[in-house]
Order: C-alpha cells, then structure tokens, then sequence
C-alpha cells in the first residue's frame, strides 16, 4: 500500500466536508418546505374559522334586524311584512347554526384551540337556541292576531 501523500488527504477532506454541506443543505431545505406547508394549512384554517366567525356575527345582526322589523311591523298591523320578516329571520337562524358547525368542526391543526373553538361554538348554540325559542314564541304570539304587545 502507497503512502497516502498530504495534498490527497487535504483534498479528501474538503470533498468530505463539501458532501456533508450539501447534505445539511439538502436537509435544512426539506425541514423548510415540511414547514412552510404546515404553516399555510393553518393559515388557511385560520382563515376559515375566522370567516366563519365573521359570517356568524353578521347573521347575528341580521337577526336583530329582523325581529325589530317583525315587531315594528306588527305594530303597524302588517300581517304580511310579520310573516316575510319571520322567513328572513328563521333563515338567519338556519345560517348561524351552519356557521357554528363550521366552527364547532375546528381542525386539530388548532392544537389547544380546536378544543376550545368547539366549547364555545356549543355554548352559543345553546344561547341562540334559547334565543330563536323565546322569540318564535313572540312571533307567534304576534301571528294570532295581536301586535307585539299581545306576545309579552
């Protein structure tokens, strides 16, 4: 066996050296894409729940909007306007309670948070069942006849 002389040993090890800095490369650039990918996929989740919270609080509004308009109307004896306010709101009601499914289906990319998104999506269902029973009661104590006093 020949001795090894010092200028292959010199450029054995910088060939080396260059193999294990394109390898920490090539690895540094996989953990970046695997990275990027989760974050978009929660962004995009992010961006659902967020939207969905936002439907929710508009459909929220439109409720009120509506029952003020059942019972303003209702005042002014308008059997007719009562009852199309009536379908609008309960459409409202409809779109609410889809826009807390999707909130209350949070992904477990949310972590901690999936948990407690579905907690509270149930705890508003709740409220705005609670809410949607007392004011149909209203509505059809106003639909018997007797204007919004009469549903009192």
């Amino acid at each position: 066996m020949m001795p090894v002389m010092l200028r292959q040993k010199i450029r054995l090890g910088f060939a080396g050296l260059l193999v294990m800095l394109v390898v920490v490369g090539l690895l540094g650039w996989q953990g970046l894409r695997v990275q990027g990918a989760a974050a978009g996929h929660s962004d995009a989740v992010v961006r659902v729940m967020l939207t969905s919270l936002a439907n929710f609080r508009a459909e929220v509004g439109n409720l009120r909007r509506f029952e003020k308009d059942m019972l303003i109307n209702a005042g002014l004896g308008d059997a007719g306007k009562v009852k199309e306010y009536r379908g609008k709101w309960e459409d409202s009601v409809k779109a609410a309670e889809a826009q807390l499914n999707v909130l209350g289906s949070a992904d477990p990319m949310l972590q901690g948070d999936a948990d407690k998104l579905k907690q509270q999506a149930d705890q508003f269902r709740g409220l705005l069942s609670a809410y949607a029973g007392g004011m149909r009661g209203v509505a059809d104590g106003m639909g018997a006849g007797g204007g919004p006093e009469s549903a009192v």
